[in-house]
């Protein structure tokens, strides 16, 4: 797009410092996923668990608890690491477990974090499943799903998550298609830079989803004269309790039109520069950028959205300043693969006009509306 949004911020980094942080735990330099470690395999057993929680990202300090589901029995706790979201835990497991991550998170329409905690959670299998386990939104809204999948109709847990996850992609499919080929909702994030693994179209979905929730329950909040996290956390568990019965969604035509009109008032370019708001997303950003110097400071005070590549400045006081860019899909999740501002039925990624304004989108100044 040839969008410019420019976001007002100071940033200054040491890269030779920064190059240092992110020699290890693979891309991103925060330590990455840990691989699965089964002490005592099947049968029980201290299980290290590693992920993200990420609505959008929680704050270092955020709570995460590990439940066993039988017998509701609590099996540690722990906090995020820091604001990209990641944490780990090792604790004794001999069945399945529930993770919940609560706190504030980062909000990508908005482009701070929330005045009050949200709660998501997620089921896993630490012996039969993966322990890299993000806690993200789409875990959160299938989770009651599979809760019902398991105690009602004695499904074993894999199965059962496999199930809810495709019954809600048909659920919400009015709003967004679904992402081809298999998609493990556990595996996703709404930024691709600390991803371990190559699920960038699940990634895109997710962030999708995610702002369209967002904008929906900030709509919510200027009509009931609320808060927009406390009417995103009371949506979202409304939807999970709605999916939990049969694995459908009742909406009504009222709520889906106000989700459409949600979608119509995205604006991708700026949810893309307000998740460089979390600093060390920022900092990836600039190591990844085509402008790379050991000992160079750099500063920006304004990041754009150009052409599908984020710009900022390098040694912009020097006699030498600098234009550097990196692609946005390299840093955060592509959310134009799915979501469709102006209602046409063709998705922004395939769409050369997306607010349908007549304006193709590599000549319009505002290609997401001339509200954005």
């Amino acid at each position: 797009m040839n969008d410019l949004y420019g976001l007002t911020r100071v940033f200054c980094v040491l890269m030779t410092a920064m190059l240092l942080g992110c020699s290890e735990g693979g891309t991103g330099g925060t330590g990455g996923i840990s691989p699965p470690d089964v002490t005592s395999g099947p049968g029980g057993g201290d299980v290290s668990i590693s992920g993200y929680g990420h609505k959008g990202p929680y704050e270092a300090g955020a709570s995460v608890t590990v439940v066993q589901l039988e017998g509701a029995v609590p099996r540690g706790s722990t906090a995020i690491i820091s604001d990209l979201g990641d944490y780990e835990i090792t604790v004794e497991a001999d069945g399945v477990l529930q993770i919940d991550v609560s706190g504030r998170y980062f909000s990508e329409t908005v482009g701070a974090y929330t005045g009050a905690e949200i709660a998501l959670s997620a089921i896993v299998d630490p012996i039969s499943q993966d322990t890299r386990v993000n806690v993200n939104l789409l875990t959160h809204l299938i989770h009651s799903r599979v809760l019902e999948l398991i105690d009602a109709d004695s499904i074993e847990a894999g199965s059962a998550i496999e199930m809810a996850q495709s019954e809600f992609l048909l659920a919400f499919s009015n709003l967004l298609p679904p992402p081809d080929g298999v998609t493990v909702f556990s595996n996703l994030l709404i930024v691709n830079a600390i991803q371990e693994g190559d699920d960038e179209v699940g990634n895109a979905y997710l962030l999708a989803l995610s702002s369209l929730l967002e904008r929906h329950a900030t709509n919510l909040a200027a009509e009931n004269g609320t808060a927009q996290d406390v009417e995103l956390g009371s949506f979202i568990n409304q939807l999970a309790d709605d999916l939990s019965n049969d694995g459908a969604l009742d909406l009504s035509a009222e709520v889906e039109a106000d989700l459409q009109l949600a979608m119509a008032e995205l604006n991708p370019s700026a949810i893309y520069v307000n998740l460089l708001g979390i600093d060390q997303l920022l900092e990836l950003a600039i190591q990844a950028s085509d402008v790379v110097q050991a000992d160079a400071s750099v500063f920006s005070e304004t990041v754009n959205v150009v052409d599908d590549s984020f710009e900022f400045s390098v040694n912009a006081e020097s006699d030498d300043p600098l234009t550097a860019t990196t692609s946005v899909a390299e840093i955060v999740a592509d959310m134009d693969l799915f979501i469709d501002t102006d209602g046409d039925g063709v998705v922004n990624g395939d769409d050369t006009d997306d607010d349908g304004d007549g304006v193709a989108d590599v000549d319009d100044d505002t290609p997401y509306g001339d509200g954005q």
